[in-house]
């Protein structure tokens, strides 16, 4: 009885510091401010950027569940090619998928190289039905590529990609690309600062 008692505990215990644990590395937001801005960094880690006496803040707009992964400092050498996980529909990054990128750090995988972000706009009704309110959006794949255009040059290495639901067409297109992600202003803002592409 002892026992089964200690695995409930520590599994309440796996849960409660799984939900506070699912956000970018501050090495890793710390990049992306660096290197695309304080836009691209809070559309990325689903922050809300507030202007402040302290020149500026940044606030979680989805709580710990938003976005998950990086480094723990520039110097971390990664052991395994990194892999961006796409939720699906009416979840967050921090939900299914940081319990999937879970799985892979108990099998020896880092939060180096396991990294997710939030494409939608969270919004759960608790309805069974919401899943039908749903549709691919080229926002959606926009901010997957835009992870995985980041996480490629943040780390230097290729990237995997593991869609679940509503992610597997949604990576899938943010793969293969488009002349849609073309006409979007801030997608080619992002690839001018990323590229150089006119």
């Amino acid at each position: 009885m002892t026992f089964n008692r200690f695995n409930l505990i520590l599994g309440v215990w796996t849960i409660i510091a799984h939900k506070g644990a699912a956000n970018f590395s501050p090495d890793f937001g710390q990049w992306l401010s660096e290197h695309f801005g304080n836009d691209i960094r809070a559309h990325l880690e689903r922050l809300a950027y507030e202007i402040t006496a302290n020149n500026g803040d940044f606030r979680a707009d989805l709580g710990p569940a938003g976005s998950f992964g990086g480094k723990a400092s520039r110097n971390e050498v990664l052991n395994k090619q990194p892999v961006v996980f796409v939720h699906g529909v009416a979840n967050r990054a921090g939900d299914k998928m940081k319990a999937s990128a879970d799985y892979f750090a108990q099998h020896g995988y880092t939060f180096a190289e396991l990294y997710g972000t939030t494409y939608s706009t969270f919004n759960p009704t608790g309805s069974v039905l919401q899943w039908a309110s749903y549709d691919m959006k080229c926002s959606y794949v926009k901010t997957v590529r835009a992870l995985i255009v980041a996480v490629r040059l943040y780390t230097g290495r290729a990237v995997d990609v593991i869609g679940f639901s509503l992610g597997v067409p949604v990576a899938r297109k943010a793969i293969l690309g488009g002349e849609q992600l073309m006409r979007d202003r801030l997608y080619k803002l992002f690839l001018r600062s990323l590229c150089g592409y006119r």
